[in-house]
């Protein structure tokens, strides 16, 4: 339970490492957030990832208030609301200011925990 503050890159070795950040409730029941800070950017054209791994918070995640861009590789989940708070002001025509680009090669990197070989069918009745 309670918040996370990013303050700066994390990448991976593509193919073999794995991240993951859960936020989820305290004791209390409330919930957790996610804050990136602005310090987490590209100084200039986006490319390689600021951010790589999995992100869950079971309240918010704030891509942080800044003029430079950020890019995430992997999946950003918030239970209640995504902000997305960069902007790089009027002139840019072309570049996004948050980039989320979803990484399929994390669901192999994963430990065997959180991988499921099978569908597991279970009958209920009605």
């Amino acid at each position: 339970g309670g918040d996370l503050a990013i303050e700066g890159h994390i990448r991976l070795d593509r193919g073999k490492g794995f991240f993951m950040a859960l936020v989820g409730n305290d004791d209390s029941g409330i919930k957790g957030n996610i804050f990136i800070s602005p310090r987490v950017n590209h100084p200039g054209a986006i490319a390689q990832p600021d951010l790589e791994g999995i992100y869950l918070a079971d309240n918010d995640i704030r891509s942080g208030i800044g003029d430079r861009p950020i890019y995430v590789l992997g999946s950003v989940i918030a239970w209640n609301k995504i902000y997305l708070e960069r902007d790089l002001g009027i002139d840019n025509k072309d570049t996004p200011s948050e980039l989320f680009e979803y990484s399929a090669d994390l669901q192999f990197s994963a430990p065997q925990e959180f991988r499921r070989r099978g569908i597991i069918w279970k009958e209920v009745s009605p």
